[in-house]
């Protein structure tokens, strides 16, 4: 099974062995009023993360699963709530459609 953890700038470092993906490249939906009260596991989020720079994050993520074999794996981003838990809620799902069993953690989320 593939572990994918949602990290914060503020959280601590990844336990060794846990291949972290950055997102601050990505435009944080933050900025925008209608999304900043949602978090990455709505579909509007998401929609936004994968059009403004996500979408290239998340196939390098899914390649490292599945080609290279990496069980755990996390993004990170400012606050751990809207980009990195898009794309972990993303990755989440390609890979249980392709049967690959997978279960993300929220660290910021309550």
């Amino acid at each position: 099974m593939t572990l994918i953890t949602v990290y914060s700038m503020a959280a601590a470092a990844a336990p060794d062995g846990v291949r972290v993906l950055s997102a601050l490249s990505v435009t944080n939906p933050y900025a925008n009023k209608e999304l900043r009260p949602l978090d990455g596991r709505h579909p509007r989020v998401q929609q936004f993360v994968l059009e403004h720079g996500g979408r290239a994050l998340l196939e390098t993520a899914e390649s490292l699963v599945l080609r290279h074999g990496i069980l755990d794996i996390g993004f990170r981003c400012v606050g751990g709530r809207h980009r990195s838990v898009a794309l972990a809620e993303q990755l989440t799902a390609r890979l249980r459609a392709r049967d690959h069993p997978a279960r993300v953690v929220h660290l910021d989320l309550f």
